[in-house]
């Protein structure tokens, strides 16, 4: 007769890290053998996998201890969840919560991670205030094919590695010389979020409402689809269509008229939930942004800019006339002047 130990491992053992007075289980583990045992026969464990386990315990018992020593009491379950899943130590996630006035954000990257987890002030991120400040001040509006011609790769990558290393700082971006290179990086930027500023559910709300008759209901549930957006996506949104706005009230100067930003900012701004059934919606998603920048003021209501936008905003609204226009057409004749401006600029730009 053979006398074998049988020592299975249990999840809910293994993760369990309060304190009690015995040796938790999977400091055990470390130096007890792992055996499992089948019809009387012990099963040979590869060295390499049980090495594999024994170090995954090891790092559990290193989390323990830090865990104990660290006050997690301002973490979320989210966060605690995040720290363990990526194997990050608390006290790196404690660290980073920020004052009250600020959100509590969970790293400090910029790019490819959701606006909840940025540096923001008035839910809007530290970075699109910078980027923006950066447009207004130095007059960009003015600048020939702004938003539309492209920055030097290399040079924007550049910003874009500096601003995730920054601890959330992006002031540098100030002294760029090139405004190209701060728009593609505002496009790079959202062209990498998680998730796309316009959420696919609202975007497929679009869809559906640019198809409704009615000029004033239309631009109604336009209205109705921006409030149910997260407040953050919003008011992202709102700062990024107003530069739009006076970059096409400006567009004599810089070339870029209504269909060219909207088809330019389109595919950044939207996204289906499945990607790659975007490109179905490409011509609609053009339709439905040239409709909220035309109808900026019906559909988002009264905007309220920051101390460095009002200059510009002023001097555009009482020298340049308004997009939208002043008598109502039929809405028949709009969409198909959208649809027909819109293919002829994405000519343009493909040839």
């Amino acid at each position: 007769t053979t006398t074998t130990t049988t020592k299975s491992l249990d999840n809910t053992e293994i993760l369990n890290l309060s304190n009690n007075n015995e040796t938790p289980v999977h400091r055990r583990y470390l130096t007890e053998p792992i055996i499992s045992v089948k019809n009387n026969r012990r099963a040979k464990i590869e060295v390499n996998q049980l090495a594999e386990l024994q170090s995954g315990l090891l790092h559990l018992a290193e989390l323990e201890s830090e865990y104990n020593n660290v006050d997690t009491s301002l973490l979320t379950k989210e966060q605690k969840r995040k720290a363990y899943r990526q194997k990050t130590p608390m006290s790196s996630i404690s660290s980073s919560i920020s004052s009250p006035s600020l959100s509590s954000p969970v790293n400090n990257l910029t790019f490819g991670v959701p606006i909840s987890v940025m540096i923001c002030e008035d839910h809007t991120p530290i970075f699109l205030i910078t980027v923006l400040k950066y447009l207004y001040t130095r007059q960009s509006y003015l600048e020939e094919g702004i938003l539309r011609i492209g920055g030097s790769v290399e040079k924007v990558q550049g910003l874009k590695s500096i601003c995730d290393k920054s601890s959330g700082d992006v002031s540098f971006l100030l002294e760029e010389l090139n405004p190209h290179n701060i728009t593609s990086l505002l496009k790079q930027w959202l062209r990498e979020m998680p998730e796309p500023l316009i959420p696919p559910n609202i975007f497929m709300g679009f869809v559906s409402a640019i198809k409704i008759e009615d000029l004033s209901d239309r631009e109604i549930k336009f209205s109705e689809l921006i409030t149910m957006m997260p407040n953050s996506n919003k008011n992202c949104l709102s700062h990024i269509l107003r530069f739009a706005v006076l970059v096409i009230q400006h567009s004599e100067t810089n070339r870029m008229t209504v269909t060219a930003v909207g088809s330019v900012l389109a595919p950044t701004l939207m996204r289906t939930l499945n990607e790659s059934d975007f490109v179905r919606y490409f011509g609609v998603a053009g339709s439905c942004l040239m409709f909220m920048l035309k109808h900026f003021e019906q559909i988002f209501g009264v905007y309220v800019p920051m101390d460095f936008m009002k200059d510009a905003i002023t001097q555009s609204e009482t020298i340049l006339q308004p997009i939208t226009t002043t008598t109502q057409s039929k809405p028949s004749n709009e969409n198909n002047q959208l649809h027909s401006e819109q293919k002829n600029e994405n000519n343009r730009l493909e040839a």
